[in-house]
């Protein structure tokens, strides 16, 4: 089950290692740090986690469900692949690995913080 303390562990484990290993400059420097706004997310523990290690935490707005990050990014590189069915977990780890490595990224934040901004400019609805 998904709760805050899960989260929790999360945050404190796979995600900060990951994020020390890989850049660890943003471990110094401050991680801006994007969920939407689920219970699990907003968790007091979770919050108190992000200050303690003085992560920004970027807005989301409140009815968005269109606004999610790997619907916005993820998902759609996935079907272009075609229809699939995976036989495993580490097929999926596999193959969005593998998606992930051949995003633009820079175009792809870019676009999320076009969305973001759509939304907030719309008083939180965001709009197609």
């Amino acid at each position: 089950m998904v709760n805050g303390q899960y989260y929790k562990v999360v945050i404190q484990g796979n995600m900060r290692t990951a994020i020390s290993k890989q850049q660890p400059v943003l471990i110094q420097s401050g991680v801006i740090f994007h969920n939407d706004k689920a219970p699990v997310h907003t968790a007091r523990m979770v919050s108190e986690l992000l200050d303690e290690y003085k992560w920004s935490v970027l807005g989301h707005p409140r009815v968005s469900p269109d606004l999610a990050p790997c619907d916005f990014w993820l998902f759609p590189k996935m079907k272009e692949r075609g229809p699939h069915r995976f036989e495993s977990k580490e097929d999926v780890i596999f193959v969005t690995k593998e998606v992930i490595k051949q995003l633009d990224k820079v175009t792809t934040f870019d676009g999320c913080l076009q969305m973001m901004q759509k939304c907030i400019d719309n008083s939180d609805f965001y709009v197609e």
